[in-house]
């Protein structure tokens, strides 16, 4: 029986994945035969001549072969990126390392899971923050979960939508053992912060999140300190909002900075702070596009990134 109901989930993970590759490869494909289209629009309006033909179409399929495997390679590709940032209340350095989004949604995640913890392993930093959407299904079980202990820093998670998904008390169970520290709707003073990690918003930038995110940091901030505050919230919501509430530092993920183009444009109009630095005031708001990828593994036009945030006293 079990033998049986392995060989389903194989056929199953084998089927969803072939899906997912056709969704990827067909939206790559739009990119790569807009561009074709475009410079034969351009060469039949100045040199009437259409480029179209057998060289052309061959041209078209290297193309859409070479994108594809580039789109893929880049998904794998982490890229280490160093980020400086001053921080208000802030009285000596801190190094976090930041990550988000890694999404692993079947057994044969883990070696890619394996890669990330080995990469935030010979890093320096002072505590690692994981921002929500790291498991993305059901089939893991808590052994498959212990190599995360092998990690030799401090860390503090948030869960995302794809959490809710899964399941957020099954998400519990299989970090119950494990030296996550799991901050949800929680303040925590640790490393010279105030670290304060909500639950999942599971909305865009809206005003009613924002009523929402205004009236969580209102019961959780109760108590006066001079620590340096450090917002952790998958979603990119209403950075002034937070700042009104003392906030020095905001971390968010979820957008993927669209993952492959053109899902950026539609992204951008969801959540107005899709990537990067966005300072105020006395808070800066920074949103990872990922460290890994939802559905398709590719990405074109976005990388997957682990984020060392070097901060520094604000002068």
């Amino acid at each position: 029986m079990w033998i049986a109901r392995a060989f389903q989930g194989i056929v199953a993970e084998i089927l969803a994945k072939a899906g997912l590759f056709l969704l990827g490869f067909l939206t790559v494909s739009l990119n790569v035969i807009l561009i074709f289209e475009l410079l034969n629009f351009v060469s039949k309006t100045i040199f009437h001549t259409d480029m179209r033909g057998i060289v052309w179409g061959s041209l078209l399929i290297i193309a859409l072969i070479g994108t594809t495997g580039f789109a893929m390679r880049s998904a794998r590709a982490i890229k280490v990126k160093t980020v400086e940032i001053p921080i208000t209340n802030l009285t000596k350095e801190s190094t976090i390392l930041y990550l988000s989004d890694i999404h692993i949604s079947h057994t044969s995640d883990l070696p890619f899971l394996k890669k990330i913890i080995a990469q935030l392993n010979a890093l320096e930093g002072d505590f690692v923050v994981i921002n929500g959407d790291f498991i993305d299904g059901k089939g893991f079980s808590e052994a498959d979960l212990q190599l995360l202990n092998s990690i030799n820093k401090d860390v503090y998670l948030t869960l995302g939508n794809h959490e809710a998904y899964a399941g957020n008390a099954y998400v519990k169970q299989l970090l119950k053992n494990t030296k996550i520290r799991l901050l949800e709707d929680k303040v925590l003073h640790a490393h010279g912060w105030e670290l304060i990690g909500l639950a999942d918003m599971a909305g865009f930038d809206t005003e009613e999140n924002h009523e929402l995110l205004d009236q969580k940091l209102a019961t959780l901030l109760t108590n006066t300190t001079t620590l340096p505050k450090l917002l952790i919230l998958h979603e990119p919501i209403g950075p002034q909002v937070a700042e009104q509430h003392g906030i020095n530092l905001q971390l968010a993920g979820h957008t993927h900075y669209g993952q492959i183009f053109p899902f950026t444009l539609a992204v951008k109009i969801a959540f107005p702070y899709i990537k990067g630095l966005y300072s105020f005031d006395t808070n800066t708001l920074f949103v990872s596009s990922g460290i890994w990828t939802w559905g398709p593994s590719m990405r074109l036009g976005s990388r997957s990134e682990l984020v060392v945030l070097k901060l520094i006293p604000k002068g």
